[in-house]
């Protein structure tokens, strides 16, 4: 079995094709995956206490201001931003809303 590592963005374990060389070559809280590279994804395992608290917390505003919205697009939006900032790693706080558990809005008249 390929020997796996895992990026420190997105928390995926990868094989040897799912990096660059000298991304392959870092550790953890260094490396990310092709994808993340791409994306320009932040590795949240070098990010400090301090400053995953403050994405938390960003993330938690920008999660509840499109859930109190009313349109089916925001409804859409506020379910990726929480289900994006789920995926990269454990929040360090429990947000108040979950958008995906809110019922999207009727469809207008």
């Amino acid at each position: 079995m390929p020997e796996k590592k895992k990026c420190g963005a997105c928390k995926d374990k990868l094989t040897r094709e799912g990096y660059a060389k000298e991304q392959w070559q870092k550790e953890e809280n260094e490396r990310r995956c092709l994808a993340c590279v791409a994306a320009d994804r932040p590795n949240t395992a070098a990010q400090t206490p301090e400053e995953k608290a403050e994405r938390d917390a960003f993330v938690k505003a920008c999660v509840e201001a499109l859930s109190r919205r009313s349109d089916v697009t925001n409804h859409t939006r506020a379910t990726e931003a929480r289900r994006r900032a789920e995926s990269v790693d454990a929040p360090t706080e429990e947000f108040a809303v979950n958008a995906a558990d809110v019922p999207p809005p009727p469809p207008p008249p």
